[in-house]
């Protein structure tokens, strides 16, 4: 957390073999299953480090830690502790389950000092209280609600004259930079007026505990402990609280690309997002087109949105895709695309394929944008000679076929003799060969047919029409 906190990668740090994450991430089975705060400074930790806590090492840190929520609070009833760190730990990540309960628990067992304990009906102390208020504050109580003007009130009441705070009986690093951490939650600055006692404060008295080697003592006459006294200090100090992902989401692999150039009427909009610590919200994902909200419209996943338009004219059109992450961090894309009688030299392409090249009618060789792996390395459109049946691909999607091989053509083919329809059914318009036969594309591409209303039998309104599928080797 401090090494985050000092704006430093964790995965940097080794002692020239594995980095001190990935000792976190191999060391899971010291770890107390049924022990909360062994899973909340740890959910803590991986945040720093920019990992993602709900699958770090294949274990699902959250999901443990939920586990042993009883509904009322986090952990065992008996302490209040958990529920502190319980609530940094979930908020960190976005994380809304049980938050609300912990923190009724915490603040109907504060005691008639202001303070909290580790444990209920315990004493207070100062270091626990100021756990207590940063959890509150993260858990959304107001900085000038009554549990909380109470609680930095006893905080002030255990400031001794040199500005440090007392725990266990003395003042020391530990309390400080918790009570620090708090102090800055609350909005209010350690260097004040508020916070200074006989000319000292708690900046000034935790500095004065920094020993010549650079770490910190954990009290003017002992030092224990000094890897976690230095590593709280240095949290305290750069006037940080505890982690969380503020890190916003990425957006990739968009189509049409930015500038680029399309025929068809109907291109595929698609983009990826990704959010690699608290995840992706999707119920916050928004698309614009041309200034227009059409999210209700599209598809929309926790990991990529794609829309299909009505047909578009010709010219510049705009997409804004809007995303946020569970902890409200948020990304904004806006880009541009030409839609053109001919294709460009841009990412978009109509019946050429966006950058394969053109061969039978109905086929679409896409040799020169498909990599070894299957890969397609711009988005593509492959469309029927009539072009009333579209495949628009996205860039990045893998395209195998039966064999997992890498695509080379796709074929929209019109069926001469197509297989007839089930009973009680009429095809709308005509029947087209898809191939290669047991193609794959990931992620799901967006397939477009256009038909003459006209064709419609007497009573069928377009509600009642639907894709069908025919399965040559089923015959079905």
């Amino acid at each position: 957390m401090a090494i985050a906190a000092a704006g430093e990668d964790p995965n940097s740090w080794t002692a020239g073999g594995p980095s001190i994450v990935d000792y976190l991430r191999g060391h899971a089975s010291q770890l107390d299953a049924n022990k909360a705060t062994d899973w909340e400074r740890s959910i803590l930790a991986i945040v720093a480090a920019g990992e993602n806590p709900r699958d770090f090492g294949g274990i699902d840190y959250v999901g443990i830690l939920l586990g042993l929520c009883d509904g009322t609070q986090i952990g065992d009833n008996n302490l209040l502790n958990d529920d502190f760190w319980g609530i940094l730990a979930l908020t960190a990540i976005g994380e809304n389950q049980g938050i609300q309960n912990s923190k009724n628990f915490i603040i109907s067992n504060q005691n008639s000092d202001g303070g909290w304990g580790w444990a209920v009906g315990g004493n207070s102390d100062a270091d626990n209280t100021a756990a207590a208020v940063s959890a509150l504050i993260a858990a959304g109580e107001s900085p000038s609600s009554q549990a909380i003007s109470q609680a930095l009130d006893y905080l002030q009441s255990q400031q001794q004259n040199d500005g440090g705070f007392v725990s266990e009986g003395t003042t020391n690093a530990a309390v400080d930079s918790w009570v620090i951490n708090s102090i800055i939650a609350v909005g209010q600055d350690p260097l004040s007026d508020d916070w200074r006692k006989s000319g000292n404060n708690p900046i000034s008295h935790l500095l004065s505990l920094q020993d010549t080697d650079g770490a910190f003592k954990w009290s003017a006459s002992l030092k224990s402990s000094p890897e976690w006294m230095t590593a709280y200090a240095i949290i305290a100090l750069l006037g940080k609280s505890w982690p969380k992902d503020e890190t916003p989401p990425t957006i990739s692999n968009l189509s049409p690309s930015s500038g680029g150039t399309v025929t068809t009427s109907t291109p595929l909009i698609y983009a990826a997002y990704a959010d690699a610590t608290s995840g992706i919200d999707a119920a916050t994902v928004t698309l614009l087109m041309n200034n227009v909200n059409v999210t209700s419209n599209a598809i929309v996943t926790a990991s990529y949105i794609r829309y299909t338009p009505s047909p578009l004219s010709y010219g510049t059109h705009t997409v804004k895709i809007t995303v946020k992450d569970r902890c409200g961090n948020t990304t904004q894309q806006t880009w541009s695309f030409q839609r053109t009688s001919t294709s460009g030299g841009g990412g978009g392409g109509g019946g050429g394929g966006g950058g394969g090249s053109e061969s039978a009618a109905g086929t679409t060789d896409v040799s020169d944008i498909v990599n070894d792996d299957g890969i397609f390395t711009q988005e593509t459109t492959a469309e029927s000679e009539n072009g009333k049946c579209v495949l628009n691909i996205a860039d990045d999607t893998k395209g195998l076929t039966k064999d997992g091989e890498a695509l080379e053509e796709i074929t929209v083919v019109e069926m001469e003799n197509p297989p007839p329809p089930p009973a009680k059914s009429n095809v709308i318009g005509l029947v087209y060969d898809l191939g290669p036969d047991g193609a794959t594309l990931d992620p799901p591409i967006a397939l477009t047919f256009s038909y003459d209303e006209s064709l419609l039998p007497t009573g069928v309104t377009e509600e009642n029409l639907v894709v069908a599928i025919w399965n040559e080797e089923a015959d079905a």
